[in-house]
């Protein structure tokens, strides 16, 4: 060992690190496109009764009432007549589409672009797809949805009834009407605050159960989705819990399945872009309009209102 000067001690403690230039240290390149926040799940036709159409209509004769009349009936005497009344519904299909121009350079330099805008523009139909069954208004091109259908009926509900309440009763609703009620469609904010009910001491009063379906109330599957709140724009939208006989209830009928498209319009073909299309062709009845219960758990307050 030999002993460094103080001089040559302090010459060596103040040599600078190596300073590293712009681009030196590669990045790690991860090969996927990432979406800042996520889709909300659909669910609706998990419950719906969903069936093929290879027309551009649907009709079907609906029982609109029965009035009973049998009885017992003496030796001799008249029997009562009953009677009943019938009317056909028309359900027009309805096309759902959409479309964004794309650059063919980026196409080619990045496939997974592709794919991405597939993925959302497929997305993009099938959430309309959920707010048309529950909210459509059935004006123009809209489906006349259940919560705008004038049959289904709301749920009842007495003084200081809870969510939980209103459940239980438009279960035995739809159950005296004569069907049976599998689900109940219910936004996650109502959903949570079934869950978070507390009694007198304290303690939560509903012990959720759930199966390998997920969770369950008064034995019904719960149905958790953003769908079940409208999306009109408005400051405050609606929401609404549908509690029902959702096979039976109501149908989509599927013309054409969700499909994806690419063409030229206007002057793209010299601009080196194509368009890229999402369409379907689908229908939607309420067939059993009692077979629903529903209940608004917010009312909408219009935007600028």
């Amino acid at each position: 060992f030999v002993a460094l000067t103080k001089a040559q001690r302090e010459e060596w403690e103040q040599k600078a690190a190596p300073v590293l230039g712009a681009g030196v240290i590669e990045p790690d390149r991860i090969d996927e496109l990432v979406r800042v926040t996520e889709h909300e799940p659909l669910v609706l036709r998990d419950v719906l009764n969903v069936a093929p159409t290879t027309s551009d209509s649907i009709t079907y004769t609906r029982l609109q009432s029965y009035t009973r009349a049998a009885a017992p009936v003496a030796k001799g005497a008249q029997k009562p007549e009953a009677a009943m009344a019938l009317d056909t519904v028309t359900v027009p299909v309805k096309t759902h589409a959409v479309w964004i121009p794309a650059h063919e350079n980026d196409l080619a330099d990045l496939p997974r672009l592709a794919n991405m805008i597939d993925t959302e523009l497929l997305y993009d139909l099938r959430k309309l797809e959920e707010e048309e069954v529950l909210y459509g208004d059935g004006t123009g091109e809209h489906f006349r949805g259940i919560l705008s259908d004038p049959g289904v009926q709301p749920a009842r509900a007495e003084a200081n009834d809870t969510l939980l309440d209103i459940i239980r009763r438009a279960i035995t609703d739809v159950r005296r009407a004569g069907y049976e009620p599998n689900a109940v469609v219910i936004d996650p904010i109502d959903w949570e605050e079934i869950e978070l009910l507390k009694g007198t001491d304290n303690r939560y009063v509903w012990a959720v159960i759930r199966d390998t379906l997920g969770p369950r109330i008064w034995s019904i599957a719960v149905v958790e989705t953003p769908a079940a709140e409208a999306n009109r724009g408005d400051a405050t939208e609606e929401r609404n819990l549908i509690v029902g006989d959702w096979m039976r209830g109501a149908t989509l009928w599927v013309r054409s399945a969700a499909a994806i498209s690419m063409g030229w319009i206007n002057d793209q073909f010299i601009r080196n872009q194509r368009t890229i299309l999402a369409e379907q062709r689908a229908a939607f009845g309420v067939k059993r309009p009692l077979a629903f219960r529903k209940h608004q758990t917010q009312a909408p307050v219009p935007a600028g209102g």
